[in-house]
């Protein structure tokens, strides 16, 4: 499956659901899809309009966190980032598409602002150094 492919589909399951997601309906389905849904911690949770996107660690099979995974949920659909394996380039790839429609213009708008107090901090710094 193309990401193109994979990005409609997904917007299409979407657009079926017609039902808006509140961050904590969306976490909890999030959890649920964990092997210790209990053990569930989010990080950078985001709602954007009836999406939530975010990132969710969880316990695996020997009682160990496993480490923070992307999300995107749309209703009772929950898509996770793929695992790291080569065998998955194309579904990481197809979930980058999708994340970064669904999900994007608020992280691209904080890397702007990063990137901006980061120049800042430059500027202000060979201000002082040529006083």
């Amino acid at each position: 499956m193309n990401k193109v492919t994979a990005f409609a589909a997904f917007a299409f399951a979407i657009g079926l659901s017609g039902c808006d997601r509140t961050e904590a309906d969306a976490k909890q389905t999030v959890a649920a899809q964990l092997k210790d849904p209990s053990s569930a911690q989010f990080r950078n949770v985001i709602t954007n309009g009836s999406i939530v996107c975010g990132e969710v660690n969880g316990k695996n099979s020997w009682g160990a966190y496993a480490g923070f995974t992307r999300f995107i949920a749309a209703d009772e659909i929950v898509i996770m980032e793929p695992d790291g394996g080569e065998e998955h380039a194309n579904a990481r790839q197809s979930f980058d598409t999708s994340w970064s429609a669904l999900c994007g213009p608020r992280k691209s708008y904080e890397r702007r602002i990063a990137e901006n107090e980061r120049l800042i901090a430059e500027g202000e710094k060979l201000l002082e150094e040529n006083r």
